[in-house]
């Protein structure tokens, strides 16, 4: 069990440091519990997607990422660009709508399969998530060949609780900002996924 500790630590960090997972849930919860649970759990449902293909490729997953992973990476920094925009356009065209109609309007929420299937896609286009799963995580959950097949429910345990978590309080402080403030803070989000996009490419990932 002690083992697990280091493999506790650094996903809890991981987990916890601002990015675009913890944005796109925050945004999702602003409008309702519901989509930030489900945009949650899509973030989580991602995340297992990616211990999937980590123990499927054991340990030659470090082999095939070196030279796939600059490919990723741009597609993902371009998808991530295209979220921050629709975040910023759908704020931005609801910018003068009253309370009243944002009530109303929150009554027609996504279905929840697109909130979760959106939220997945968020996620396996995230370079930084990519390249922590693959490269960063595999030394942890395996040995002597072996599966570590606590550590691997450790790490979904905790992702899918943070996320969850983030939805949940992420709702609640919302409920007591005004929807002035509310579109503003969205605004800031779309802005830093964009940011934080072209940061990945400009910077060569040099994490």
């Amino acid at each position: 069990m002690s083992d697990m500790i280091p493999l506790i630590l650094i996903h809890t960090l991981s987990l916890i440091s601002p990015g675009p997972d913890v944005f796109y849930v925050l945004n999702s919860s602003s409008r309702s519990l519901k989509e930030g649970i489900f945009s949650g759990f899509g973030i989580f449902l991602g995340n297992f997607v990616l211990v999937c293909i980590v123990l499927t490729l054991g340990s030659h997953i470090l082999k095939y990422t070196p030279s796939i992973f600059p490919f990723l990476k741009v597609i993902g920094a371009f998808y991530l660009v295209y979220v921050g925009f629709r975040i910023i356009q759908a704020t931005y065209s609801n910018w003068d709508a009253t309370e009243a109609r944002t009530t109303i309007g929150e009554k027609s929420e996504p279905h929840s399969k697109l909130l979760v299937l959106k939220s997945c896609g968020m996620c396996l286009s995230n370079p930084k998530a990519v390249l922590y799963f693959t490269s960063f995580l595999p030394p942890y959950l395996f040995k002597n060949g072996h599966i570590i097949w606590l550590g691997v429910t450790l790490v979904l345990l905790l992702s899918l609780f943070w996320f969850l978590l983030i939805a949940v309080l992420g709702n609640k402080i919302f409920s007591y900002l005004t929807k002035r403030k509310k579109d503003f803070i969205n605004l800031v989000f779309g802005a830093a996924l964009i940011v934080f996009s072209f940061s990945l490419i400009l910077s060569g990932m040099d994490i």
